[in-house]
């Protein structure tokens, strides 16, 4: 979203999007909560990185906004729940435990990123030809 629309949009349409799913399926633990909607409001702003939409950004955006989002709510279940002592040993196995929904969060993000990048620059493209063909058309007719 960040990449794509304008900043206040681009905080607007995922925090909306989660607070409806959040209103239809159900709140829970609050201070995770809290630091899932951060999380996505921190990474649709880190998306403004990626206005310059070169492939390698698209990657290296998609990689690190997995690996923030990863590393700030695991965090918060370990400080604010009770599954794991507070302790150093506590906080790696949180996010030992969390590994395999990481591999699956940037496969996921890297592969939407790439299809939703395609998608908008295919669109912009069309949309310039379609708008140029016209233009030169009309200039033809005169």
């Amino acid at each position: 979203a960040g990449a794509i629309l304008p900043r206040w949009w681009a905080v607007a349409v995922p925090a909306i999007a989660m607070l409806i799913s959040d209103l239809i399926i159900g709140f829970y633990h609050m201070p995770v909560m809290l630091t899932v909607y951060g999380s996505f409001i921190a990474v649709a702003l880190f998306g403004v990185w990626l206005k310059n939409m070169q492939p390698h950004r698209i990657v290296l955006g998609s990689l690190a906004s997995s690996t923030f989002f990863f590393l700030t709510t695991n965090f918060a279940v370990w400080a604010s729940g009770t599954w794991y002592p507070k302790t150093l040993d506590g906080l790696m196995w949180a996010y030992t435990l969390g590994l395999p929904f990481f591999r699956n969060m940037m496969i996921g993000d890297v592969v939407f990123s790439g299809i939703v990048f395609v998608v908008f620059f295919l669109y912009k493209k069309m949309s310039f030809n379609y708008y140029a063909l016209r233009f030169f058309n009309q200039s033809e007719s005169d």
